[in-house]
């Protein structure tokens, strides 16, 4: 399952999911910054390909530990 949203800046994905959807970590040098925290370092980059019916596109997910995203 995802949830995307097209009108997004950017996208993530958990690390704990990589390994789980055969994905290739490329390393990056990005942080995130969420509300009331420090900026942190991502783990990586990930890029996936997606298809809604005839479309087809690539997505770069920022590779993050989940607590970041809470």
């Amino acid at each position: 399952m995802a949830i995307l949203d097209t009108a997004a800046t950017h996208n993530f994905v958990a690390d704990r999911e990589i390994q789980k959807l055969g994905l290739i970590l490329i390393q990056h040098s990005s942080r995130i910054k969420v509300v009331n925290s420090k900026a942190k370092l991502i783990h990586g980059m990930a890029c996936v390909e997606l298809k809604e019916g005839a479309w087809t596109g690539k997505l770069n997910l920022m590779v993050v530990p989940l607590m970041t995203l809470t």
